[in-house]
C-alpha cells in the first residue's frame, strides 16, 4: 500500500493513492495530499514540491469556501497549478495567500458557482483560461504586476458587468473576454499596445473606452485592426 507521500527523481512515473494523481516529472518532486481543518470543513489539496516552493495541483475536498494556505510543510505556496480547481462546481469563494506568484492555465475553469476570488498583489501571471466559464463570477481585480491578459482568461464570465484593466497591462490576447455577454463597460489603459483579434468576441452589449474614445466591440475591431 502506498504512503500519502512519494518522492521520485529522474523522470519516473509516480502515483499517490491518497490523492488519486499520476504525475510524470523530470526533476526531484514530491506530490502529496494535504488536509487542513478549519471551521468544521475539510480541505484537501494535492500539491507538488518545486525548487522555489509549493504548487497546488488539485483539490479533493468538499468545502465551498476555500482559504488556500500560505505554506505547507514549512514551505511557501507559490503557484496554483494548471486545472487545479477545474470543474469544482461547488466552490463559491476563494481566498489566495500573499506570496502566490502564478496562477496557471485553467486553474479555476468551470467553477460555475464561484462568485468571489481575491488575487493578491504578488501575482505576476494569469494563465489562459484561468476563469473560463466561471459564470457566477461578479468581478476580479487584476494585480498591477500582471502585464498580459491571455486568451480566454475571462471567457464566458457572463456575470461580470464592468472591468477596469490596470495601467501595467501591455497586451490583451485574442478571446480574452470572449462570451462575456453581461459585460457592458471596460476601460483599456493607454499602456496596452497589443490587442489581438476577437479579444471581445461575443460581447454584444459592451462599451469599450480606449484612448479617450468609446466603441462597441465591432467598432473597436474596425478602429484597431489588431497588431
Amino acid at each position: 500500500m502506498k504512503t500519502p507521500e512519494e518522492k521520485v527523481a529522474s523522470g519516473k512515473i509516480i502515483a499517490v493513492a491518497a490523492a488519486g494523481i499520476i504525475a510524470v516529472c523530470g526533476i526531484a518532486l514530491a506530490i502529496v495530499l494535504a488536509n487542513v481543518s478549519n471551521d468544521n470543513h475539510d480541505y484537501a489539496y494535492a500539491y507538488s514540491e518545486e525548487f522555489d516552493g509549493i504548487t497546488i495541483t488539485d483539490y479533493k475536498g468538499t468545502a465551498t469556501e476555500l482559504l488556500i494556505p500560505d505554506e505547507i510543510k514549512g514551505r511557501d505556496v507559490m503557484e496554483i497549478g494548471e486545472s487545479a480547481f477545474f470543474d469544482c462546481k461547488n466552490v463559491t469563494t476563494v481566498s489566495l495567500p500573499d506570496g502566490i506568484e502564478e496562477i496557471e492555465p485553467y486553474a479555476f475553469k468551470n467553477c460555475t458557482a464561484l462568485t468571489t476570488i481575491n488575487i493578491p498583489d504578488s501575482v505576476t501571471e494569469l494563465g489562459g483560461g484561468t476563469f473560463e466559464n466561471c459564470t457566477a463570477l461578479a468581478g476580479v481585480i487584476i494585480p498591477e504586476k500582471v502585464t498580459r491578459i491571455r486568451g480566454y482568461t475571462f471567457g464566458g464570465c457572463v456575470g461580470i458587468t464592468a472591468f477596469d484593466i490596470p495601467d501595467t497591462v501591455e497586451q490583451i490576447d485574442g478571446y480574452a473576454f470572449s462570451g462575456c455577454t453581461g459585460l457592458t463597460e471596460i476601460t483599456i489603459p493607454d499602456s496596452v499596445t497589443t490587442i489581438d483579434g476577437r479579444a471581445f468576441d461575443g460581447c454584444d452589449n459592451i462599451t469599450i473606452t480606449y484612448k479617450g474614445q468609446q466603441y462597441t466591440a465591432e467598432e473597436f475591431e474596425e478602429a484597431y485592426p489588431f497588431q
